[in-house]
């Protein structure tokens, strides 16, 4: 109809980045995993940092220090938990 309109995945994260880009630092990269220590309670786990290889330097992992990730993976999701 006249009231709908697409867009490509790729044409909204431009734009969300091009509006935000004075706020956030974008690191292109593959994750490779996440850091973890021991949590509070007994056998529990706390996420401390996202491990990734960057894109534009070969080698090394690098860690990013975080208190919380967002997993959004579409579909693959579950298969991070692995």
């Amino acid at each position: 109809g006249d009231d709908t309109a697409q867009i490509t995945p790729a044409e909204f994260v431009n734009k969300m980045l091009e509006d935000k880009k004075d706020n956030i630092n974008v690191i292109l990269g593959t994750c490779t995993g996440v850091e973890t220590e021991q949590g509070s309670e007994r056998g529990s786990r706390k996420i401390v940092g996202v491990k990734y290889t960057p894109r534009e330097e070969e080698g090394e992992e690098q860690m990013i220090p975080a208190d919380a990730v967002i997993v959004s993976a579409g579909p693959w999701s579950c298969a991070a938990e692995d």
